[in-house]
């Protein structure tokens, strides 16, 4: 089986500077007995065209 899902975050470092971004991650499914497991998951950013 296979799924993917958009993702955001925000967090805050240690120093107190902000951060957030934007990302993707997709997964493979295998079932295994009764159970679904993760057998492979991928995590990417998107890209952002330059401008010409």
């Amino acid at each position: 089986m296979f799924g993917f899902q958009p993702s955001f975050l925000t967090g805050t470092f240690k120093n107190g500077s902000p951060i957030s971004g934007s990302g993707r991650n997709t997964l493979i499914w295998e079932q295994v007995g009764d159970q679904w497991l993760i057998a492979h998951e991928h995590i990417s950013t998107p890209i952002v065209p330059q401008a010409s």
